[in-house]
């Protein structure tokens, strides 16, 4: 083989590289391109799942409430409270435990309620993200109080007679068969007010932003300085009398983060992407399903 033909044959060895090279780029972009379209991310299906609790506070509602948002199914849980409040002592408890579940467990917690939400449940509501209530609703009531009966002119009619033999007056005090003294009143009051200061410093801890935004709105001002964050606070002392609010006045003044009934509030998680459920199972589409008791329907049949 002469010299020429052979630096021809290499020359078009070269060439059939060279054209096969000009292909990789070309591979290589589909490569790129399937695997940025797989890199976009995937919406998964949310769940939130609504969790009732009625009547007067009690430290029972922790064990749904600790099942619910324990469930790796759940992404969000909803407390639906209808409740007036209850005793001081089981409210703290039962709002600490529930604080405490929500964050070992790293989830949202929504509050709703439809009728009533007043005293130690807004307590309880305010610890969490955000809270909820009808048009119809009502909420508030951020006070204590102390019942002192005095029963003397009972026991008198009955002929009864009451003698309590204590190491000191102070040990008995409060007891329904004798007459409150000016200093048991005074002691009394000295309970509710530090009470109610807990209470007022509670919600403000939980939802000072909401507050001030409130604030912000009201006035037409921003909160910058101490002297705003003070008058931000007056104005939260003045609404914490004892008082119930109906729905626009709860929300003006940063009490409760939105007004709605229960088929625009499930809208609204919809759309935020949630599937909502009950703690059965039950999907719920619009209303919360209606339980109808055995006797209703036994009536009814008749």
């Amino acid at each position: 083989m002469s010299q020429t033909k052979h630096w021809a044959i290499l020359l078009t060895i070269a060439l059939c590289f060279m054209i096969t090279g000009c292909v990789v780029p070309k591979l290589s972009t589909n490569i790129d391109s399937t695997m940025v379209e797989m890199a976009e991310p995937v919406k998964l299906p949310k769940t939130a799942v609504v969790v009732k609790f009625s009547g007067i506070v009690s430290e029972d509602w922790a064990i749904d409430f600790e099942k619910a948002i324990s469930n790796p199914k759940y992404n969000l849980v909803v407390l639906w409270i209808e409740s007036p409040g209850g005793g001081l002592a089981t409210t703290k408890l039962l709002s600490h435990k529930l604080k405490v579940y929500q964050k070992k467990y790293n989830k949202p917690v929504y509050v709703y309620s439809e009728r009533l939400l007043a005293s130690g449940a807004y307590w309880i509501a305010s610890t969490f993200d955000s809270i909820y209530i009808s048009p119809a609703g009502y909420t508030g009531s951020i006070g204590v109080y102390i019942l002192r009966i005095d029963a003397r002119e009972f026991y008198k009619k009955w002929g009864v007679t009451l003698h309590y033999i204590a190491s000191d007056s102070t040990k008995v005090m409060g007891n329904d068969a004798s007459e409150m003294k000016d200093w048991e009143r005074e002691y009394w009051q000295w309970v509710i007010d530090v009470a109610h200061v807990e209470f007022m410093n509670y919600v403000w801890k939980h939802r000072k932003e909401q507050l001030c935004t409130s604030y912000k709105m009201l006035k037409g001002r921003s909160v910058n300085t101490m002297q705003d964050t003070i008058m931000v606070a007056d104005q939260f002392r003045q609404v914490a009398n004892g008082l119930l609010y109906n729905n626009k006045f709860a929300y003006s003044f940063g009490l409760i983060d939105g007004s709605m009934y229960f088929d625009n509030f499930i809208k609204m998680l919809q759309t935020d992407g949630y599937t909502i459920i009950t703690t059965n199972g039950e999907i719920i589409e619009d209303f919360y399903p209606v339980v109808v008791k055995k006797w209703a329907a036994k009536y009814r049949r008749r």
